[in-house]
């Protein structure tokens, strides 16, 4: 079964007419072209263009919809709110809810959150739900509390593993976005691992292995493969899926690079306690992904030592060979 990548255009407040939402939305189109069918394009244009181009998507079923943001209730009188059931309506599928910058801006707190979460996933509307830290609390070296913290609040209300699975996890690096300063792929690998630590620990490592989490922050078609390449699902971009033809290229690339992946990935090597094979990457390629697993005794593997030792990773991990 093939890899499902899930590439997510955030125009956030841009841009600033409908003609111009328009043409940049039929460029990207055009420049696309024909779309694999186990990637996702998804457009979050602000809510006011989400129905003018609804009407562009035809007969395009990689091509999906969602909004940036949506209100806890179904209706009511909470003036300028805008309820998932409408998004529901008007045929929104996704929503993006804990994005740093309504985090930073609106002070909208993880209670806030969760019950955003709980109300989309109460209509069938997807959340991408946004976590990660700020720059300064990356210097306090706060980063895996902060990240544990979201994720536990954010989930408060997620009880079932069908609604897991409806979640698409979204790591945002604060200090990162729209400021050019990408995270090196090493620590983003690092906290994709720490994500699915806080999921196993709170449901089961079953359902951690499962779950979809992307990239964010300042990713751009010159970029972007590294996270892919350490094993997220797709990406949450910003800036540049404004830009048709840097976008479209993302997607291009992404296309020719998933057919490399999924020959790596019948590489993968499933280790079940034996500790015959010291350095599962020996006579493997560079960039070979492995999949690691305890042994009887509950150790790793030696060779998966530092960040894939058991205080990080919980029952489960993933290396690349180097």
């Amino acid at each position: 079964m093939e890899k499902e990548f899930f590439i997510i255009a955030n125009w956030k407040m841009n841009p600033t007419t409908i003609k111009s939402a328009t043409g940049i939305f039929k460029e990207t189109i055009k420049e696309i072209k024909k779309i694999d069918k186990n990637i996702r394009v998804i457009f979050c244009p602000p809510f006011l263009y989400l129905e003018k181009l609804l009407s562009y998507k035809k007969n395009q079923n990689q091509i999906e919809f969602g909004a940036q943001n949506c209100f806890f209730e179904k209706n009511g009188a909470f003036t300028g709110e805008i309820s998932p059931l409408m998004l529901k309506n008007l045929g929104a599928k996704y929503v993006i809810l804990g994005h740093s910058e309504r985090r930073r801006y609106l002070q909208e707190s993880d209670e806030i959150i969760s019950k955003k979460i709980r109300a989309a996933l109460n209509v069938k509307i997807k959340p991408i739900f946004c976590f990660g830290e700020t720059k300064e609390e990356k210097k306090r070296g706060e980063t895996i509390k902060v990240i544990k913290n979201q994720i536990q609040n954010g989930l408060s209300f997620v009880k079932s593993e069908n609604d897991l699975f409806k979640i698409i996890f979204a790591y945002e690096p604060v200090w990162a976005i729209g400021t050019g300063e990408n995270c090196p792929a090493k620590e983003a690998f690092e906290i994709l691992m720490y994500t699915k630590k806080v999921i196993t620990q709170m449901f089961s490592s079953k359902i951690a292995d499962k779950i979809k989490i992307v990239y964010g922050g300042s990713v751009n078609s010159f970029n972007f493969k590294e996270y892919i390449l350490s094993g997220y699902d797709g990406l949450l971009v910003g800036g540049a899926s404004l830009l048709p033809k840097d976008f479209s290229k993302i997607i291009k690339t992404l296309q020719k690079l998933k057919k490399s992946y999924n020959i790596n990935r019948s590489l993968l090597l499933t280790r079940k306690g034996s500790e015959e094979d010291e350095n599962p990457c020996r006579g493997r390629p560079q960039g070979t992904r492995l999949s690691l697993r305890r042994g009887a005794r509950g150790e790793w593997p030696r060779s998966a030592c530092g960040l894939l030792s058991s205080s990080s990773t919980g029952r489960f991990g993933r290396r690349v060979c180097s």
